[in-house]
């Protein structure tokens, strides 16, 4: 009681009171409860916090099966192309224009006419046996002068023998009889371009396309290659109407 007087003058006074009124300290067993109740609280939190990252993958999961296809046979759901029909959409037959007539047939390469000449024959490597040079100049030399439109062939020889002169003093002259075989070759395909096209021109000017297209039908096979049975579909195509057709 003492001490309340002497505090109620104090704080008349101005000054703070000394006394300590309503306020206790917390017992030990006050502690330990608060620690539990906030330990339980943390547990609570984090198992709520699992509970719903399991729910989260286990919804994934099932969306993930709900849109998985079902397991097809081969006839359902899918085009089974048997052998008959894959070849036939790789090679579709001759189709009708809007003019009813059907287009020319094309050649092997996708664009062009069908040449008359049909495809080149097969060439076989001209093989010379090995010996010493000089032997086997003179087998290419008997070659070319008994096989003289065999244009290929013949410069196949004769690069035969300019590798195994090589550093030899008959180098020179065996380079010499390539460049002679590849110039003669050259000038044959120009003289028969420049002959056989004349000729087809002059049967287009009369309208004789079958006859303008014949002119190429026997074409030397020595002088044929990819670049030339180009350069012939290229002045057919030029030359004869869109649709025609050889008889």
């Amino acid at each position: 009681y003492q001490s309340l007087i002497l505090d109620l003058h104090q704080v008349r006074a101005g000054f703070a009171p000394t006394a300590m009124v309503g306020k206790r300290p917390l017992r030990k067993s006050q502690w330990i409860l608060a620690a539990g109740v906030v330990g339980c609280v943390i547990i609570v939190a984090v198992a709520a916090v699992i509970a719903n990252r399991s729910k989260s993958k286990l919804a994934v999961k099932q969306e993930v099966v709900a849109v998985q296809p079902p397991n097809l046979s081969p006839t359902e759901g899918t085009e089974v192309i048997r052998p008959a029909a894959r070849e036939g959409r790789l090679r579709p037959g001759p189709q009708a224009g809007e003019n009813g007539q059907f287009e020319p047939r094309r050649g092997p390469e996708g664009g062009g006419m069908r040449l008359p000449m049909g495809v080149p024959p097969r060439r076989d490597f001209y093989n010379i046996p090995e010996g010493p040079v000089a032997t086997m100049l003179a087998q290419a030399d008997k070659y070319a002068a008994q096989h003289k439109e065999n244009y290929e062939e013949i410069i196949d020889g004769y690069r035969q023998v300019e590798q195994k002169a090589d550093g030899t003093p008959q180098a020179g002259e065996v380079a010499k009889r390539v460049q002679d075989s590849i110039s003669n070759k050259d000038r044959a395909l120009k003289s028969e371009m420049q002959t056989r096209e004349a000729k087809m021109m002059d049967f287009v000017r009369q309208h004789k396309l079958q006859e303008a297209f014949k002119v190429w039908s026997d074409f030397p096979s020595g002088l044929r290659n990819r670049e030339v049975d180009d350069s012939i579909r290229a002045l057919l195509d030029k030359n004869f109407p869109a649709n025609w057709q050889a008889n």
